[in-house]
């Protein structure tokens, strides 16, 4: 559906909803505010520009933020609710007038419709302390897009009312530029599906994110081509193969793919409000297999006291994404042959006549698994092909899982440019704009109010940081490792941030703020303060 059907579409769903209308009037709110920080050091902090939707630069140290909310909010019928939001801001390291947010939204009971300017954060459904969703989430701008689902948990009637579902699907356009990597007329297809069980004060729950690129264009010796990528949308949609695109897509999954796996259980304890749980990212095939070849993880516990004043929120997470299904190529590239998937090898006369390229014979021939383990032994230094599965990066789509040079996902990725201060030896490949995606780290992040008025805030991150396998073996389908690789053996860093919200109460509606922070490590090291003053009308 293109765009000009999908408005008159939408417009018809609003109508009908009008229709219905109790004469209810329309509510309108909005804000003003502005902001600066001032830091000194190898950027702006960490925590100062991350999960803040990308309205800050991350490389500056100085910087002034204007911005101006308005939303309009019309009920006309209990079941339906239409919504309209905008925000414009202005920041000095940009130099220019943003439309930050720009949006319409329907729903109708549990459902929801949305177009325009907006974010894509389904994965915490309450108040999070952490570090940020690895996928999605809320540290890049928001993407023009369609969204539409069930974005609350929603009772099913059978059995006995205990079984919950959520999930929905958005389709985004990306058109990006940036200095170093971005992307050129790319379609973004995303989605969730997650259930849930009721069973009280305990609700286990399994869910699946998948975010996938298709379309723009080829990407060729450091600059794009006028080569347009073609669209094959079920078969991205289902991450399988595409004949219509051919090339390694055939075998493998049209566009580029990310996924995330996310287990956990609510809990209404004496104590408080607790959630509990286990994330594993995946970007293959090889991926999708958690606790075998994935041991990758997100662990995290997110507390929200009983009866406490002092403390609202608390959040402890454990993010490794080091492993990456291990360091062996992730396929095999034999001479003469080029890249070979493990789905050539159903052919017996493929099979030995790769062997003869290598003086292997065999009366009756080899089988599929002796052929892969010949080449492991042969070309992968025993290894399991699949590995260096690269999260959030993709050798036809440079710039990745970034939006204006923001990670689409955790802030703990790093690009290239938030680095650039270092001129770090990544080796001669130049080719992804996610420099560190392999990385542990242990996150801590707490809310609370010291009373009505005064509220705080505080996170505090250690990271050790591996770079990416891209670039430590350059392409990936490589044993030529990088010369004194800069991310060889890990880097640590800490990030921390501690913040302060004053609501006056002889001014209603008027808010500031202020915020010190401090980075330390082998990666940044920088401090500075950030300010602010917020009106609500």
């Amino acid at each position: 559906m293109n765009m000009k059907k999908f408005i008159t579409a939408f417009a018809f769903v609003a109508f009908t909803g009008l229709l219905e209308t109790n004469a209810a009037e329309p509510e309108f709110s909005g804000s003003v505010n502005t902001s600066a920080i001032f830091s000194g050091g190898d950027s702006s902090p960490f925590w100062f520009h991350s999960r803040q939707q990308g309205r800050w630069n991350h490389t500056e140290n100085n910087q002034f933020l204007s911005a101006a909310v308005g939303s309009v909010n019309y009920t006309p019928h209990r079941n339906w609710n239409l919504k309209a939001t905008a925000e414009i801001n202005y920041n000095s390291a940009f130099d220019d007038f943003i439309l930050h947010t720009g949006y319409l939204s329907a729903s109708w009971r549990f459902m929801e419709l949305t177009a325009g300017r907006h974010i894509f954060d389904p994965i915490f459904t309450e108040t999070n302390s952490g570090h940020g969703s690895y996928l999605f989430g809320d540290n890049n701008r928001p993407i023009t897009r369609v969204t539409a689902g069930i974005p609350q948990y929603t009772k099913l009637p059978f059995p006995f009312g205990r079984i919950e579902i959520r999930g929905g699907i958005s389709h985004g356009w990306l058109d990006d530029a940036n200095d170093f990597r971005y992307h050129k007329e790319v379609l973004l297809h995303e989605k969730f599906a997650y259930i849930r069980w009721d069973a009280n004060k305990i609700q286990p729950y399994a869910g699946i994110n998948h975010s996938a690129f298709m379309g723009g264009y080829y990407f060729r010796n450091d600059a794009y081509t006028d080569s347009k990528i073609p669209i094959d949308f079920m078969a991205t949609f289902f991450a399988s193969g595409s004949e219509k695109i051919g090339g390694g897509e055939e075998t493998n999954a049209a566009g580029a793919h990310m996924g995330l796996y996310d287990f956990g259980l609510y809990w209404r304890s004496p104590v408080g409000r607790f959630h509990i749980y286990y994330q594993a990212p995946f970007a293959d095939g090889s991926g999708m297999r958690v606790l075998q070849r994935n041991i990758d993880q997100i662990a995290g516990v997110n507390w929200h006291p009983r009866n406490s004043t002092f403390l609202k929120n608390l959040t402890v997470e454990w993010i490794n994404t080091r492993h990456q299904s291990g360091n062996g190529m992730p396929d095999a590239i034999v001479e003469g042959y080029g890249l070979i998937v493990s789905a050539q090898f159903d052919n017996e006369d493929f099979r030995n006549e790769v062997m003869a390229h290598f003086n292997q014979y065999k009366e009756g021939g080899f089988t599929k698994s002796e052929v892969e383990q010949f080449l492991r032994e042969e070309i992968n230094h025993g290894n399991k092909f699949g590995g260096r599965d690269g999260y959030m990066s993709n050798g036809t789509y440079p710039a990745g899982w970034t939006y204006h040079d923001y990670i689409m996902g955790s802030p703990l990725n790093l690009t290239y440019n938030q680095v650039a201060h270092l001129n770090p030896n990544l080796g001669i490949y130049n080719r992804n704009n996610i420099i560190n995606d392999r990385f542990q780290a242990i996150h801590i992040g707490a809310q609370g109010g010291f009373s009505e008025q005064i509220s705080w805030k505080t996170m505090i991150t250690l990271s050790r940081n591996f770079g990416s396998y891209f670039h430590q073996y350059p392409g990936r389908y490589t044993w030529d490792e990088t010369e004194n690789y800069y991310f060889k053996g890990g880097r640590n860093q800490l990030y921390s941030l501690i913040e302060v919200t004053w609501s006056p109460s002889v001014i209603d509606n008027l808010t500031f703020n202020g915020a010190i922070a401090l980075d330390r490590g082998e990666i940044f090291d920088a401090a500075g303060m950030k300010i602010g003053a917020q009106w609500r009308f």
